[in-house]
């Protein structure tokens, strides 16, 4: 899958990170096998060490917001969204696991919870008050 040289233990941390995100991207956002993988291939082909500075749900929690509400966000906004969905995503008891039907619908549910929140707060869709027209 890379170029790099890696050891044994940093290639089944990958492949379990790996495993997490085409979990997650299958059930929650609707990604084929491979779309999930190929979504992968850059954080192992290009960014091994950095990838594994982090947990996956750091980096796959950009992908789980929808593109068309991404689209509505302020980058402040949108970088606490991600933060969220990392912390929705990394509540479960068994975040490392996610071979679990019941813990995946507990993941999902807590993902939506969180951006549903955010598009009640999102600026964009507050509708602002009317201007007052003053007579001159």
């Amino acid at each position: 899958m890379t170029g790099q040289q890696i050891d044994k233990d940093s290639a089944d941390e990958i492949a379990r990170y790996v495993s997490v995100w085409a979990r997650l991207l299958t059930v929650l956002r609707g990604y084929s096998p491979e779309e999930a993988q190929q979504w992968a291939e850059p954080f192992v082909r290009d960014h091994l060490e950095l990838t594994l500075h982090e947990p996956p749900a750091y980096w796959v929690a950009p992908a789980m917001v929808p593109p068309e509400f991404r689209a509505t966000l302020s980058s402040q906004e949108l970088e606490q969204l991600h933060s969220d969905v990392q912390f929705a995503i990394d509540q479960g008891d068994s975040a490392w696991d996610l071979s679990s039907d019941a813990e995946l619908v507990q993941v999902r549910e807590r993902v939506n919870a969180v951006l549903d929140s955010h598009r009640l707060q999102s600026p964009s869709e507050v509708v602002p008050p009317p201007t007052r027209r003053t007579a001159i």
